[in-house]
């Protein structure tokens, strides 16, 4: 049996509410405590508020999430650092008819980070746009462009691409694409896809006849 290195405790908290008028909210935290056989120690969190705007008659549907995340690291050495982030997330989708669509994503990040006695700050901005136009009911084109502007190193990057989906089966989606230029943040949801050369996007849809959705799909 391999020795242990390492004792970790965690703890995680979902609430979820929908309301009438295509309304949801949720919640969820997670914080987690790392104790090391070397005496150092992790203490880590993350709190998110997220809101859904979904009407059935709306041709718009709106996604916002709000994340507080954190860490406290000491080393051992008893050196602590620290950092603690809040992330804004949004996402919103206009569906212009049955064959068209463009979504708009805004992301801003505010980050505090301490060594020793030393606190430093800075903010980060993502804003871009998707659109998208279905050539049939399984298969669509799109492209998109994407700008990320760093307040500490006074730097602006850019994500231009173009992408080809496929609709699988109902709830099932599959898009390949490739980006001329790119950037990389986890912390930005629609960073996912920003990054230089090529990419693969997956989505699925889970619901009470997603089950058989996949089964017919592979069959």
């Amino acid at each position: 049996m391999p020795p242990v290195i390492e004792d970790k405790l965690g703890l995680i908290v979902n609430w979820e509410r929908n309301l009438k008028g295509g309304i949801g909210y949720s919640a969820t935290t997670k914080l987690f405590k790392t104790d090391r056989t070397d005496n150092s120690e992790l203490v880590d969190g993350d709190i998110r508020f997220s809101v859904a705007y979904r009407p059935l008659q709306s041709r718009w549907i709106t996604l916002n999430r709000l994340d507080f995340k954190f860490d406290s690291n000491t080393d051992i050495l008893g050196i602590k650092t620290r950092q603690r982030k809040l992330i804004e997330n949004l996402t919103s989708n206009y569906l212009i008819d049955d064959w068209n669509q463009i979504s708009f994503n805004f992301g801003l990040k505010y980050v505090v980070d301490t060594f020793d006695k030393d606190e430093y700050s800075g903010i980060t901005n993502l804003l871009g746009s998707e659109y998208r136009h279905d050539l049939s009911d399984r298969f669509d084109v799109g492209a998109h462009a994407h700008t990320y502007y760093s307040t500490n190193s006074s730097t602006m990057k850019y994500s231009t691409g173009l992408s080809f989906g496929w609709n699988m089966s109902r709830n099932i989606w599959l898009s390949i694409g490739y980006n001329f230029d790119g950037f990389e943040d986890r912390d930005f949801s629609a960073a996912g896809y920003t990054a230089t050369g090529p990419y693969i996007r997956f989505r699925m849809k889970f619901d009470q006849d997603t089950a058989n959705d996949i089964q017919n799909a592979m069959n």
